[in-house]
C-alpha cells in the first residue's frame, strides 16, 4: 500500500515493481517455511492485481508495459521458487 501514498508529478513504475518482489519474496518465504499455501496463493493474486494496477499508471505507454511486464516475470519466479 505505501507505493500508493507517494506522490509526485514524474509517474515512475520501477519503484513498485522492486517493492512488490521484496514483499512478494518475504510472503513467498514465510508461506515455504510455514506451509500455508493460502498465503503463497495470496500473493500471487496480489501480483496479478499489482500488474494491472502499474498498467493503469499515467506514464509513456513502452515504460509501463516493461514495468508490468518486469513485475510478471519477478512474480512468476518467486512463485515458482515457493513451488
Amino acid at each position: 500500500m505505501s507505493p500508493l501514498l507517494i506522490n509526485s508529478d514524474q509517474h515512475n513504475p520501477w519503484p513498485v515493481v522492486i517493492y512488490n518482489a521484496v514483499v512478494a519474496g518475504a510472503a513467498f518465504g514465510l508461506s515455504r517455511l510455514r506451509s500455508l499455501i493460502w498465503l503463497a496463493l495470496a500473493t500471487v493474486a496480489g501480483g496479478a492485481i499489482w500488474a494491472l494496477a502499474i498498467l493503469m499508471i499515467d506514464a509513456p505507454d513502452v515504460i509501463v508495459f516493461q514495468a508490468a511486464l518486469v513485475n510478471t516475470i519477478i512474480q512468476s519466479a518467486l512463485a515458482a521458487l515457493a513451488v
